[in-house]
């Protein structure tokens, strides 16, 4: 009995001191990897949700486009433009998407409008 007290009282202090930062270097990168996974996970389902938004600005301004050659007017392309930015910007404040500016906006829709091109 008095050999394992004697184990006890020197050996486990070198194992505590070796385990306990495995164990926090251990910890530490499960936290990354899960912090790098959930951070992956929320921007593909905002990029979704941004190019379903900037679809449906582009369809609204075509339609406004469609509108004012049915009344007999002409929508230029820069209007168009303009309701679709703003179309884009009240739908990303309603979903709760990261704010972006206009000149951002206008890049993702002309990229989107060439590729349907």
């Amino acid at each position: 009995m008095e050999y394992i007290k004697t184990i006890i009282e020197h050996v486990l202090p070198i194992v505590i001191s070796i385990v306990t930062p495995v164990l926090v270097y251990l910890l530490l990168r499960g936290i990354r990897y899960l912090e790098a996974k959930l951070v992956v996970d929320v921007s593909e389902g905002t990029e979704v949700a941004l190019k379903e938004v900037l679809l449906r600005a582009i369809a609204f301004a075509e339609e406004q486009g469609m509108k004012a050659i049915k009344s007999g007017g002409k929508m230029e392309s820069a209007k168009k433009l303009d309701a679709a930015l703003e179309f884009a910007v009240g739908e990303i404040k309603r979903m709760g998407l990261a704010e972006m500016t206009a000149g951002e906006l206008t890049r993702l829709i002309e990229a989107m409008l060439n590729r349907q091109r």
